[in-house]
């Protein structure tokens, strides 16, 4: 097994970050990973690319700004604000001159809007918020919204939310929201523009700050990743009994921070460990992990997708498996608010801290061959 080394296996690029005014509280990457949105209390959303700021998105809120996504097609951003709004941004390139044009302004919660994501098809688009609820707005044609309906279940803020984009999964473009009533709910369409929520997760002890889902070879729905407050980072599998799908645990990692909230996670794309392993042994399927907490670090696991030996096993599921692979303390001055990996890359992390700062991370594998 490779050695890895917490100061040679992540090292920042550029060394001092990209800064904001204020505080960042989020990051995402464009899908073909050329750009980096960051949002921030300083009502800017910036975009960085190759290490420096191309644009700045300002002037369409009054008050912070908490999440920004790109949607997949990879021509629009959204970015929710403390506001209760929702700003759509679409982008055009004009010769070399990257320009932005604010198309759109979702109005409708109440209060702060907390999180969002788009679906795989870029078509619907999701929007939670401290009203306790989730608004599901359709994309029209000239970049318009329409409102297909609002979901309700939560007892308290929703923080986030996150729909499965794998195709193949059992829970493709199903939805997930976390709370700070403890629990996560799966929300499915009927086929007929109606949405139920099939599934509660109850087992976290305080607010769930982040959820994603983790799309591992070998297995008929992706699996789901949580973040709380209760320093735990929880790993559930989709399971059905008597006719009723539900989500069991798999693992749980306890004081991921120390006693600190963990604040984000992110799942990296799929890599396979078969070039590392030795001569014989069968190919595993890895995923990366990474997690940011309230103690200013962050945290590296890696989810490995092992084949079972059928003599021992008869069971159809391979074994899953996370292992910490390392921590990194200080990365940030203050609260890691943010980690995102870059789509098909592994090895590149960004994050966004409460210092003001975005991080891009380059990991290495320290192995002395």
């Amino acid at each position: 097994e490779a050695k890895l080394c917490q100061t040679e296996m992540m090292r920042r690029c550029p060394p001092r970050g990209f800064a904001h005014e204020e505080r960042v509280w989020h990051v995402s990457w464009s899908p073909d990973g050329t750009l980096l949105a960051s949002a921030s209390s300083d009502r800017t959303v910036r975009i960085w690319q190759d290490g420096k700021e191309v644009s700045r998105l300002e002037d369409a809120h009054e008050r912070t700004i908490r999440c920004v996504e790109w949607s997949n097609c990879g021509k629009m951003l959204a970015a929710a604000s403390f506001d209760a709004t929702v700003t759509i941004w679409t982008k055009r390139v004009e010769g070399v001159q990257l320009e932005w044009e604010l198309s759109a302004t979702l109005e409708g919660h109440e209060n702060e809007v907390k999180g969002l994501a788009w679906n795989a098809g870029s078509t619907v688009l999701a929007t939670c918020a401290r009203d306790k609820s989730i608004w599901l707005w359709e994309f029209q044609e000239d970049c318009q919204f329409e409102l297909l309906t609002v979901l309700h279940g939560h007892a308290a803020d929703v923080k986030a939310c996150a729909f499965d984009d794998a195709e193949t999964s059992a829970s493709y473009d199903d939805l997930a929201s976390a709370s700070y009533d403890d629990s996560v709910k799966l929300w499915t369409s009927d086929g007929d523009d109606d949405w139920i929520c099939y599934a509660t997760v109850e087992a976290h002890a305080s607010t769930v700050w982040d959820v994603a889902f983790a799309h591992l070879p070998g297995f008929a729905a992706s699996h789901l990743v949580t973040a709380s407050a209760d320093t735990t980072v929880r790993l559930w599998q989709r399971a059905t009994h008597n006719g009723e799908v539900h989500y069991q645990p798999v693992t749980t990692f306890h004081d991921t921070h120390g006693q600190w909230p963990v604040y984000s996670l992110a799942v990296s794309s799929l890599f396979d460990l078969s070039a590392a392993a030795p001569s014989g042994q069968q190919q595993s399927k890895c995923l990366f992990l990474a997690t940011g907490g309230g103690d200013n670090a962050i945290r590296l696991f890696r989810l490995v997708v092992s084949p079972k030996d059928k003599k021992k096993d008869d069971t159809d599921d391979d074994d899953l498996l996370l292992e910490p692979v390392l921590r990194y303390e200080r990365a940030h001055d203050a609260d890691v608010n943010c980690v995102r990996f870059k789509p098909g890359r592994p090895d590149v992390l960004a994050s966004a801290g409460d210092d003001g700062l975005v991080h891009v991370w380059h990991l290495k594998d320290d192995d002395p061959k």
